[in-house]
């Protein structure tokens, strides 16, 4: 699978999962416009990383102040599902964290792959 599907993937859980974090009730609420459908209890991810600004606005719009909190869980769990060890400072931007962490995974393979 390549790098960038992989990352995709992963990213879409570790939204779905943070969410969940919240209530397991809100994350198919949030996750509007079909991002994300549901087959026989597995997640079947149309959710790319282009996302993550969409996902940023829409959890502002909803949760004013508290999507930050949302985001950041969203953070840790992507970081602990593509084992790379990130902190997450105080004024991050999600979309731009996601993006670092997309560059991260795709260093760390290269690395292996070199290995």
């Amino acid at each position: 699978m390549k790098a960038r599907n992989k990352f995709d993937e992963v990213f879409a859980e570790a939204v779905y999962e943070g969410l969940s974090w919240f209530s397991s009730l809100i994350a198919p609420l949030i996750l509007i416009q079909d991002a994300m459908s549901f087959e026989s209890g597995m997640i079947k991810s149309k959710l790319k990383i282009r996302d993550a600004i969409a996902l940023e606005r829409g959890l502002e719009r909803v949760f004013g102040f508290g999507a930050k909190v949302l985001e950041k869980k969203i953070l840790e769990v992507l970081y602990i599902k593509l084992q790379l060890n990130r902190e997450i400072t105080q004024n991050f931007k999600f979309a731009q964290e996601v993006e670092k962490a997309s560059k991260l995974y795709k260093s760390k393979l290269r690395a292996r792959e070199r290995s």
